[in-house]
């Protein structure tokens, strides 16, 4: 094994790959199994409104995250190894901008086009990025960069 397939968190899932999975099993499970919560699409104005903002903010946050890794030259995909610890920009407010940014926009996108399910199957996508994704993220840049990363880990929240 390389050097440079070790040097990676080891992720359960590419993040974006989870994301497309959450989709195709809401769709699914709406056409076998529909619920109803939510107004038909487009039928509520504030509904629509509201995750269309919604997923522009999820959106907004994720390309800060990728802007300020790119800004110091370290990878954006997770299963490549980290080359900098980032903590200006984004990362002063939240570990995980992308990660937050795509649940948020996970969750947006369910409510725009009516997928009661995409708002439950929500829950599984963040805690699979929780569990399977940012942990071992976290454990692999505490091992990495050491004291750095703990002291941006007290000062940083996870989230929000």
């Amino acid at each position: 094994m390389s050097e440079h397939t070790r040097d990676n968190p080891n992720g359960v899932i590419f993040p974006p790959l989870l994301l497309l999975i959450g989709f195709v099993l809401a769709i699914l499970l709406e056409w076998l199994l529909p619920i109803v919560f939510l107004a038909p699409a487009f039928q509520s104005k504030f509904q629509t409104g509201f995750s269309a903002i919604l997923a522009l903010v999820g959106v907004s946050i994720a390309i800060l995250g990728v802007t300020e890794l790119r800004k110091h030259d370290t990878h954006v995909e997770p299963h490549k190894p980290a080359l900098f610890l980032v903590n200006s920009g984004i990362y002063k407010l939240t570990r995980n901008p992308i990660y937050l940014g795509m649940v948020i926009f996970f969750l947006s996108t369910s409510i725009f086009w009516n997928l009661e399910w995409g708002v439950i199957i929500t829950i599984p996508v963040f805690l699979t990025l929780h569990y399977g994704v940012i942990k071992r993220e976290e454990a692999y840049l505490a091992n990495k960069f050491g004291a750095a990363y703990m002291l941006f880990r007290k000062e940083t929240r996870r989230w929000l």
